[in-house]
């Protein structure tokens, strides 16, 4: 009798308890997730945040340079971003609460596009520090540099980690022209992706599941979004229009797709889902709005 009472105990819980997980996941909009982005709309470019329905923004950022491409960290607390604050790009971190800004590199090159990974305690980014633009990585107070690609002559730039921390994928013009390609974390076995000769695939992001890459191309002969399959295969266009498409993100339970377009006639910011359609316009006004990025968790202010 008491193994029954307890079985039924525990379907009562199972049954109840999946619903409500559920309904967790699929609305990012009412459990305080917030995209970053960047924005000139107070003259220079600024760090700003806002909810996923581009309601309550707020300005993180107020230098007299420019602060550009943000990333929030899987933990929440801190934004990492590129500025020229100190007289060319570097990278720095300013944490969510406290406001405190704390520069991670120092040199006289262009430090770009730094990400978080490993659980915040690595950052991958890009730098011509050697010359051409390559991919470093580094621990999350600056220290370690540690150089991952090495194509001296050409570039290869916008680094991104898998969720895995295992691969990234990053473009480079090594052929001539920007291709996706995707390598180990030390930057070993290397494996090109994409072959559209003459013109650019770049700024590749990869899935929170790890099967799949949204990236930006011109081969339609302006700035689409598309989708592949992890290995390169099965693209897919996402967008279409004659404006140009940029700056994909995934949203954390990969449903989601937030881009800036200039079809409106401004920058701005959008969403989509991530077969291309429930578009939805974010922002509106006529400033520039780039690079936008979902946080990993939510953010309680």
């Amino acid at each position: 009798m008491f193994s029954k009472i307890k079985v039924k105990s525990i379907f009562f819980i199972i049954i109840f308890s999946i619903p409500l997980f559920n309904l967790k996941c699929e609305s990012l909009d009412t459990n305080n997730y917030k995209i970053v982005f960047q924005s000139n709309r107070n003259g220079n470019f600024d760090i700003f945040m806002m909810d996923t329905d581009g309601n309550n923004v707020e300005q993180i950022t107020t230098h007299g340079n420019d602060d550009i491409i943000p990333f929030i960290s899987r933990d929440g607390t801190n934004i990492i971003f590129q500025s020229d604050r100190d007289g060319d790009d570097d990278i720095y971190r300013i944490n969510l609460y406290t406001k405190v800004v704390t520069q991670l590199t120092f040199n006289a090159a262009g430090d770009w596009a730094p990400k978080y990974y490993y659980n915040d305690q690595k950052i991958i980014f890009h730098s011509n520090m050697g010359g051409s633009f390559e991919v470093y990585s580094m621990n999350k107070d600056g220290t370690g540099l540690t150089q991952i690609t090495n194509n001296p002559g050409f570039n290869n730039r916008a680094p991104n980690v898998s969720p895995s921390n295992l691969r990234f994928v990053f473009d480079s013009d090594r052929t001539g022209d920007s291709e996706i390609y995707i390598a180990n974390i030390d930057g070993s076995n290397e494996i090109r992706l994409t072959y559209n000769i003459g013109f650019d695939d770049k700024q590749a992001k990869i899935s929170p599941s790890g099967t799949h890459i949204v990236f930006v191309s011109n081969m339609d002969g302006d700035y689409e979004i598309y989708k592949m399959k992890i290995d390169g295969s099965d693209v897919k266009q996402l967008t279409f229009n004659s404006a140009s498409d940029l700056n994909p993100n995934f949203s954390p339970d990969g449903t989601l797709i937030v881009f800036k377009s200039n079809r409106t006639g401004n920058e701005e910011i959008f969403t989509m889902d991530i077969y291309g359609g429930n578009v939805k316009q974010l922002t509106d006004n006529a400033a520039a709005e780039r690079f936008p990025s979902f946080s990993p968790v939510p953010i309680y202010n």
